[in-house]
């Protein structure tokens, strides 16, 4: 199959690049893995126990299938140590794709961010800013140009954007179907979907799970019966974002999350959460290497919440503007991470660009396409803006813009902070680089403007 000749590919790229004594590129890591565990291919192994002599090989020159796996309200976490206890998510994206360490969100809610990753433009462009706020271009997104101009089979499965055109109508699937908190039955239609979707056709597939969100009124992940006290998420070592409790500012914690902030984040429940997700994860996959086609996979979470101890109150999840992305297929290296700036908003023309779909309406991100095919050179983007729109509240709306290097935070009621842009922001430093704070005020109010046009 094409991932097992992919990841043996990107395992000869990889042991090069180390005898030549160099890393595999600017902000380019490696995890620690057995090369045996992370190179060896799941669909390689079915094919032997089927007594094939070869596994077959889809033509690359085919369209790719698309797949993008979205998560929900996932902590960032600096370090893996949720979703390396899952054994499908580990083997496919930790193990065999490539990481992207600096994605970030534009907005730190839900349905925004959903309309976002389908536009490829901001949430002041698309005109969603609220999770009441209906979409009213769905012609402007992915998955309908994808079906139109690319003659794609579109799927939509779990949880949508919220508000859609009227009320709930067609946005442009092939298939859709949404429901709530029911991995078994997300696993089984998942599959049943791509089984029953033409092969002579590329697929583009969103499925979109309520796992991990919390549970209204319990402010903790639901998890399956089945997986309660599953001896795989036993001894998570509890996450403290080291923002809480160390800015100059200090305000309490939202007044619901659940946690002894001295203690820090309990992980268990929501590794026991995802548990029932892996296992649809990794039969979704397997269904889709059956088609032989060429394959982009994605696994993401929505939104990144907000930012630090200043950031959004009512989410369960400790604050970041960072969110989980990986993506793993035919010629993305296995088993690396990149640290190159991207943007929720880009996520949309880079799938595009790997359709080979033109995207006929305004769009504000940029592809990293050739970044996720192993160049990297490619520079990503100079600046991230991002924002919280909370009219009559000014303590909780804020601006903020990244760079490579620095974040700067401009709230409502003009509190503000500049902080080094690759740790948590434990100092502020205003009053150090006053210069520098007033160069990344007006390049935030600039953006936010420009992504209103």
């Amino acid at each position: 199959m094409q991932l097992a000749a992919r990841r043996v590919t990107a395992a000869l790229l990889v042991a090069l690049l180390s005898v030549l004594g160099g890393s595999a590129g600017p902000g380019i890591t490696q995890p620690q893995v057995a090369a045996a565990t992370a190179e060896q291919s799941r669909v390689a192994l079915d094919d032997a126990e089927a007594g094939r002599d070869e596994a077959q090989t889809p033509d690359t020159a085919l369209p790719p299938d698309i797949i993008v796996l979205m998560l929900d309200d996932l902590v960032y976490l600096p370090d893996q140590r949720v979703l390396e206890r899952l054994p499908n998510i580990r083997r496919e994206f930790i193990e065999g794709g490539m990481r992207f360490t600096n994605m970030n969100a534009t907005i730190a809610l839900c349905g925004p961010s959903r309309v976002t990753f389908l536009t490829g433009q901001y949430p002041l462009h698309h005109d969603v800013v609220r999770i009441t706020d209906t979409f009213r271009t769905p012609t402007a997104s992915i998955n309908h140009r994808f079906q139109e101009s690319g003659g794609y089979t579109t799927l939509n499965q779990g949880k949508g954007i919220h508000v859609e055109v009227q009320g709930g109508a067609d946005i442009g699937w092939s298939k859709r179907n949404l429901f709530v908190r029911q991995a078994r039955k997300f696993e089984e239609q998942g599959v049943r979907w791509i089984e029953d979707a033409p092969r002579d056709q590329p697929l583009f597939a969103w499925y979109s799970t309520n796992f991990p969100h919390e549970i209204p009124g319990e402010y903790y992940p639901h998890v399956v019966p089945r997986f309660q006290g599953d001896p795989r998420c036993a001894d998570l070592e509890p996450f403290k974002p080291p923002t809480y409790k160390t800015w100059d500012e200090p305000r309490d914690p939202p007044f619901h999350m659940p946690m002894d902030m001295d203690d820090g984040w309990d992980l268990t429940t929501t590794c026991e959460s995802l548990l029932g997700i892996d296992d649809a994860i990794g039969a979704i996959v397997q269904a889709q290497q059956e088609r032989e086609r060429p394959v982009v996979l994605v696994l993401m979470t929505d939104h990144g919440v907000a930012l630090g101890q200043f950031g959004y109150p009512f989410k369960w999840s400790p604050y970041a503007r960072r969110t989980e992305f990986y993506m793993a297929g035919t010629g993305i290296p296995a088993g690396v991470s990149t640290n190159t700036l991207v943007s929720d908003i880009d996520v949309a023309p880079t799938l595009a660009e790997a359709a080979g779909v033109e995207l006929d309406y305004p769009v504000d991100g940029q592809s990293f396409w050739p970044l996720a095919q192993g160049d990297y050179d490619h520079p990503g983007r100079r600046y991230h803006l991002c924002h919280f729109e909370a009219p009559g509240n000014p303590s909780l709306g804020f601006r903020c813009v990244v760079s490579s290097k620095w974040l700067g935070i401009f709230w409502d009621d003009g509190r503000e902070k500049l902080t080094k842009a690759d740790g948590w922001g434990r100092r502020n430093l205003k009053d150090a680089e006053p210069e520098r704070l007033d160069w990344l005020r007006a390049r935030a109010n600039q953006l936010y403007n420009e992504s209103r046009s």
